[in-house]
């Protein structure tokens, strides 16, 4: 939510602008992705049908040592599918009431009260049983070097109150991308740590042949598989930004070309040589947009593509989530 938006909302400690921005933070529309369309994280996926779903559409059956309490930490690299497999999730809990928001927004300078404010969707989402918390930045709320670090420590303290309050009918899910600065008071309400891998080789193969699946391509298996060992450390975001780019590669190719010939089969233009016996010098603005013919993706539209993407986690950041795993876990 935008710094402007929260203004128009909310002043000092009015209640009516609380359930405003907290009204904000409800997603109507959970959109319909499915847990096959999550390539990997199958350890992630069954903790999260175990520990939120079933409990949340079956309470009935985790009474006593089998009852599911509040707080899963979701860590991992920017990209990774944090959002992505929560989408899954909720795409099978057509019934709960999801509140999703970050730690920013509880602590602009234009909300005095975070602390306030945290308290007061936690309070709607008992009312508005079964539902789920989605917190994004939780180790912002760890960060004191600034003027704000009262305001977010004081925050911290409230989202610690909820973590020990364990209610049932309501989990909250705190994500992060930096868990290393999550400090030992916050870690230690955590009751499950899932952390979003990078994606395997294989995995990313998965994920490119996903992403072709509608798009006219002439890339064999083998050629997916070169791209799958040329990509290593690009997260599922980053796979998505070059498939995207190399899709581009063929428009590039009308928009830069002189001449243009009609094919055989279907009697459309396509680009081609000025050397070309058959080749017409012509505009692509001149071509009605019915009789223009996007010539097909290739693995040569990949190459250059790969020459300006490039994988946005650094191998320092590898060796950091590396470090807090061997640390932590």
């Amino acid at each position: 939510m935008s710094e402007l938006n929260a203004r128009s909302m909310i002043s000092d400690d009015s209640k009516d602008g609380c359930q405003r921005l907290t009204d904000g933070f409800i997603i109507s529309n959970k959109g319909d992705v499915k847990w096959e369309d999550v390539v990997g994280l199958d350890e992630l996926k069954q903790v999260l049908k175990e520990r939120v779903v079933l409990p949340l559409k079956f309470p009935q059956l985790f009474k006593g040592g089998r009852s599911c309490n509040m707080g899963i930490l979701m860590y991992g690299h920017p990209g990774c599918g944090k959002t992505y497999v929560t989408s899954a999730m909720f795409s099978n809990l057509p019934e709960v009431t999801y509140f999703k928001f970050s730690v920013y927004d509880l602590v602009s300078r234009w909300v005095k009260h975070g602390d306030r404010l945290l308290g007061h969707i936690f309070k709607m989402a008992l009312e508005k049983r079964p539902s789920v918390i989605s917190i994004d930045d939780v180790e912002v709320l760890c960060l004191t070097d600034d003027v704000e670090g009262t305001e977010r420590e004081k925050s911290k303290e409230e989202l610690i109150k909820i973590l020990m309050g364990r209610v049932d009918g309501v989990q909250v899910i705190l994500n992060t991308s930096r868990p290393w600065l999550l400090d030992r008071f916050l870690r230690r309400h955590i009751d499950y740590r899932a952390h979003i891998t990078m994606p395997t080789e294989a995995e990313r193969v998965q994920i490119i042949q996903n992403q072709l699946t509608s798009v006219q391509n002439t890339l064999s298996v083998d050629d997916i598989k070169v791209l799958g060992s040329k990509t290593e450390r690009f997260t599922p975001s980053d796979l998505v930004v070059l498939v995207r780019d190399a899709t581009f590669e063929p428009l590039r190719q009308i928009m830069a070309s002189t001449h243009f010939k009609k094919t055989g089969e279907s009697d459309k233009y396509t680009p081609c040589h000025g050397d070309d016996p058959d080749a017409m010098e012509i505009n692509f603005k001149d071509i009605p947009e019915t009789e223009l013919l996007t010539p097909s993706v290739t693995m040569a539209d990949f190459v250059t593509a790969l020459e300006k993407c490039k994988p946005t986690i650094e191998e320092q950041d590898v060796k950091q989530m590396t470090e807090f795993e061997q640390r932590y876990l």
